[in-house]
């Protein structure tokens, strides 16, 4: 039996990937699931919640000082010893490079095993990653963690074959202790909602306005600002269009850029899952334009959802949608302000929003062509397969560990 103790980091990509992964481990036959929130907002005390084949513990915040993140560490661990007693084959999976230190306390109290999927790196690792090239010297206060956790780690999960490039050659990592896992989202069961007339008037639109949805952060490194900017220019070819931006951010910035055009844009703010469903299924293109990216999970319920979509050329991103083939992709450059970052191509977005918008043949083909392309590689299913095979690796090289400790000890 495989005891997972499945370490939460409650942000963006990374809480969906744990919704997407859990729910298919818990299912399976031979490994018994908890799911813990270090530091967690939702619960005061220690709480401990059985939902389905999972145990949810919650580990509350506590007032500490900076840098005494390894006893929080050593407390939490205390805490949970109970459920901890008597297992073997426990796998600590990680997900963020603050969580270093409690995979840390967990090996040295009770031998697990640590899995680390690498979540988020450094932003100029795009600017690297457009040539191929590496720089050691280059680093950031961002990084020393993780950099650690890396270390650490029996095994690290690369959600790209980007990210796998960057340990090797920028970290040091050797390769055999990588393991590429796309993200997966999604069963083959579920049915994403109909396009019908009745949700899109439902949802206060016009049924003859053509929508460009947008779902993420509204911010400066998901390609936003360039996206508004092409869109002033899209509006005035094609007067039925509208910019729907779905996400939380910096609202007051993002409408002083669309002061001339705000009557065509829509600000949905944060939407719970069958809201933004729904609006997946309405929108006639969808369009990811980021700076950086390790992969991103928008591309892919784009896919699920059958929406035809424009990324940015970034690496990591650039391995979910082929241009020409299952969407499109625009280019981007490398900022000549002196920053090591990438910017969009402000008219290689214009052109391909204006090519999807105009073509619906083509667009419906690239919507079935993604949509085949989540079914073969991007289901939660995948993702979960893969995983646990990892899984069954770990407890076989600690099995042997362990018959080795136990043959010099006789």
């Amino acid at each position: 039996m495989i005891n997972l103790f499945f370490i939460i980091h409650d942000y963006s990509g990374a809480i969906t990937y744990a919704n997407e992964l859990l729910p298919y481990l818990s299912d399976q036959q031979g490994i018994a699931v908890h799911k813990i929130y270090l530091e967690s907002k939702y619960y005061k005390e220690y709480t401990e919640i059985k939902e389905a084949n999972i145990l949810i513990i919650h580990i509350p915040a506590v007032k500490r000082e900076a840098g005494s993140l390894k006893k929080y560490a050593k407390r939490c661990i205390d805490v949970i010893t109970p459920i901890l007693a008597g297992k073997k084959n426990v796998i600590f999976h990680l997900n963020y490079s603050t969580q270093v230190k409690f995979g840390k306390e967990a090996r040295k109290k009770f031998g697990a095993k640590l899995v680390y999927t690498l979540q988020y790196l450094p932003n100029y690792f795009s600017y690297l990653g457009i040539d191929n090239t590496t720089n050691e010297n280059l680093t950031t206060t961002g990084d020393v963690l993780d950099k650690k956790v890396i270390k650490e780690a029996d095994k690290i999960i690369c959600i790209s074959k980007f990210t796998q490039n960057i340990l090797c050659k920028q970290y040091n990592v050797p390769i055999e202790k990588t393991e590429i896992i796309y993200n997966g989202y999604g069963t083959i069961e579920s049915k994403p909602p109909e396009n019908t007339s009745w949700i899109k008037e439902g949802m206060g639109f016009d049924k003859k306005e053509r929508l460009i949805l947008f779902v993420g952060r509204l911010g400066t490194e998901k390609g936003l600002h360039a996206l508004i900017h092409v869109f002033k220019k899209i509006v005035i070819d094609l007067p039925d269009a509208r910019l729907v931006l779905a996400g939380e951010g910096n609202f007051k910035k993002t409408m002083k850029l669309c002061h001339n055009t705000i009557g065509k844009v829509t600000f949905t703010g944060s939407l719970k899952k069958e809201q933004l469903q729904k609006l997946y299924s309405i929108a006639d293109i969808g369009v990811a334009p980021s700076h950086f990216e390790l992969l991103g999970y928008v591309p892919i319920e784009m896919m699920f959802h059958r929406v035809p979509m424009i990324i940015s050329n970034v690496p990591g991103m650039n391995e979910l949608v082929k241009d020409g083939k299952n969407g499109l992709v625009c280019k981007v450059k490398k900022r000549t302000d002196g920053s090591l970052g990438l910017k969009i191509d402000k008219q290689s977005l214009y052109s391909k929003i204006k090519i999807l918008l105009e073509d619906t043949t083509q667009a419906k083909k690239f919507a079935q062509h993604g949509r085949l392309s989540w079914e073969n590689n991007f289901t939660a299913a995948h993702m979960g397969k893969a995983t646990l095979k990892l899984y069954k690796q770990l407890q076989t090289m600690g099995n042997l560990e362990s018959q080795k400790i136990s043959n010099l000890t006789v």
